[in-house]
């Protein structure tokens, strides 16, 4: 086995040469280099994007390899029997002087959340933040004597929003994360807005909680009398499961591509579809790390797909507690959220810099769990405040109807929540 290069003829799609330029221009096998197999992305694997199974055969075959899994446009390629290293495969793909496709390692990301809980972190004292007086709805923990509650509505101005709406069910937010609890009662109970399951290639469910707590800040279901309330409570939720159940906590670069491209619009052959995106909004509490913007190529061009079809992308900044640049949330066309505590100062734990565009709450953050159908938890972290930015903007949606990411993004600057953005 060995390369064997694409059949006679072939040329390079406008967006493979794409790809192919910026792993070239980021020089990706040197970054390599300090990444370790098997830690910091899959051994023996690599991926890319591919028109249709038949596209992404010829792909695995030029590179030696068998294809391992086909889905909404992205191959995972087996490089097991070629005798060639991942880092050999991302060269040679690299190399703009050859008309082959160029590959990425499946690289494992991380989830923006779920650290170490306190109550009230930092000293912050609860009798602060003011009570949710313009609304009755009779969840408990909208309650300020309730030992876990739910503090960020009344920081961002949830109450005063739900006067005009509560969220509509016309309007979707997709999580990709790791999945969602969906026979929980505050989704199993919402009146309005529906709540679905995508089954990407590794089934459906949440096996580590993250995704079905960060579902729960942006729709869970209110006035039902159990626990709390999501931020836009009558919007539909689309739960795409990206971490494998024998690794949870563990997102794959291949699933998270599946991911956005089925939200976008993207069949599991790979065709396109008639009604294009299938969500308004992207609530993603995931990230990667690199030195260069370029590292992920074929993530860097699906974003730049999602804005053009109109989807407001919300990510997670992560939880360095420094100016540490986190992707996808350091590119232009994603809403990079910060966290703050309870006092309105920036949290701790959270990344900060020049190229955070807003910040919620992320400390203290109650919501549903995956443990069973009335399981909650409090977790702190970037994780929290992104899909807190989520459902504000989901409220803004229902209430003025669809608009695209930049005038969400104005719309977001002039918000309550932009007033902590100095903060970071």
């Amino acid at each position: 086995a060995g390369i064997v290069g694409m059949p006679e003829g072939y040329a390079l799609t406008e967006t493979e040469a794409e790809i192919k330029a910026e792993l070239a221009e980021s020089d990706v096998t040197e970054l390599l280099e300090a990444l370790t197999p098997g830690e910091d992305y899959a051994e023996a694997e690599v991926v890319c994007l591919a028109d249709d199974r038949a596209h992404a055969e010829l792909i695995a075959a030029a590179y030696g390899g068998e294809l391992a899994d086909y889905g909404y446009g992205v191959a995972t390629i087996s490089l097991a029997d070629t005798g060639l290293a991942v880092g050999e495969a991302v060269e040679i793909g690299a190399d703009i002087g050859l008309e082959i496709p160029a590959v990425e390692p499946n690289y494992y990301l991380e989830l923006d959340g779920d650290l170490s809980f306190e109550a009230f972190p930092d000293g912050e004292q609860t009798a602060e933040t003011p009570a949710l007086n313009s609304v009755s709805f009779n969840d408990p923990c909208l309650d300020p004597s309730s030992s876990f509650y739910q503090w960020h509505h009344a920081m961002i101005g949830t109450p005063e929003a739900w006067e005009v709406t509560t969220g509509s069910g016309d309007i979707t937010v997709a999580v990709i994360d790791t999945g969602l609890r969906t026979t929980h009662e505050e989704f199993a109970g919402k009146t309005s807005g529906t709540v679905t399951e995508v089954d990407i290639g590794l089934g459906t469910g949440d096996g580590n909680g993250h995704g079905t707590h960060v579902a729960g800040l942006i729709g869970a279901a209110a006035n039902n009398g159990k626990g709390g309330a999501g931020v836009a409570p009558g919007v539909s939720l689309l739960s795409l499961r990206t971490a494998p159940q024998d690794e949870p906590s563990t997102p794959k670069l291949a699933y998270i591509l599946r991911a956005i491209n089925y939200v976008i619009g993207a069949n599991e052959d790979g065709s396109g579809v008639a009604s294009g995106r299938r969500a308004d909004i992207i609530s993603m509490s995931i990230s990667f790390k690199s030195e260069s913007e370029n590292t992920i190529a074929s993530f860097k061009k699906l974003v730049e797909l999602v804005r053009e079809e109109g989807v407001t992308f919300c990510s997670s900044m992560s939880n360095d507690g420094k100016n540490e640049i986190r992707y996808p949330a350091w590119y232009d066309e994603v809403i990079a959220v910060a966290a703050v505590t309870q006092s309105g100062d920036r949290a701790s734990f959270s990344n900060y810099g020049e190229w955070a565009d807003i910040a919620a709450p992320g400390s203290a953050i109650y919501s549903t769990d995956k443990d069973s159908d009335s399981d909650y938890i409090s977790k702190n972290g970037t994780s929290q405040a992104t899909p807190i930015v989520a459902g504000a903007c989901a409220l803004y949606m229902s209430a003025a109807g669809h608009v695209d990411p930049v005038t969400m993004r104005s719309e977001e600057h002039t918000s309550e929540l932009q007033s902590h953005h100095d903060l970071v």
